[in-house]
């Protein structure tokens, strides 16, 4: 079923990166996922039919959901670990258990995993959920001390989501905009302090 509540994307080439820098129709398309995964459209296909009972629905939602998380990339091997099956990006600051050495659930297959290694933390593309998991498989290695500004950064770029998206809503629905907003902050907990050493 086409949507036409608002412009997308129209390519589905893999993960939707959010950040201060996107364009209107990838905005759309963030919410667009926002929308079909957390309400009642994803079984039922009931699209609201206007922009502003979209996002009255959103808002009203105890929790939104879309698939994802953070992308973790090593720029030297070019090895890139992605979020799993069923891991979502309101879980994005699980990752603050790394800091800890606690369990991080980064979803299921490919099953990431993080292992620790003294202050490196290791973190698997693909395995976890093997009993015997391949032999070959890559990982990217990080310093647990880096650990904080990576995390500040991935803040940083829901910030600058959070701030392009308040313009889109502006223009989308402007009056469900604010109601909106506050829900996908307080929804993705992207601007509460996060509780990093200083």
């Amino acid at each position: 079923m086409p949507f036409g509540l608002w412009p997308v994307t129209a390519d589905d080439a893999g993960w939707l990166r959010l950040h201060g820098a996107m364009r209107p129709a990838e905005v759309g398309m963030a919410v667009w996922s926002l929308l079909f995964h957390s309400g009642p459209i994803g079984d039922a296909l009931a699209v609201p039919d206007t922009p502003a009972e979209a996002l009255r629905l959103l808002a009203g939602l105890d929790t939104v959901y879309a698939p994802g998380g953070l992308l973790l990339t090593d720029s030297t091997t070019g090895v890139l670990v992605e979020p799993g099956c069923c891991c979502d990006l309101f879980e994005w600051r699980d990752w603050l258990g790394t800091l800890n050495g606690l369990l991080v659930d980064l979803g299921h297959s490919p099953a990431p995993e993080v292992e620790y290694h003294g202050e490196v933390v290791r973190v698997w593309a693909e395995g976890g959920d093997e009993a015997t998991p391949p032999a070959d498989r890559a990982c990217v290695d990080v310093d647990r001390a880096a650990l904080s500004d990576l995390l500040r950064s991935a803040q940083r770029d829901l910030v600058g989501f959070l701030d392009v998206t308040r313009i889109w809503a502006n223009e989308v629905a402007p009056q469900q905009a604010d109601q909106f907003l506050a829900a996908l902050d307080a929804g993705l907990a992207i601007s509460e302090p996060l509780p990093l050493p200083a």
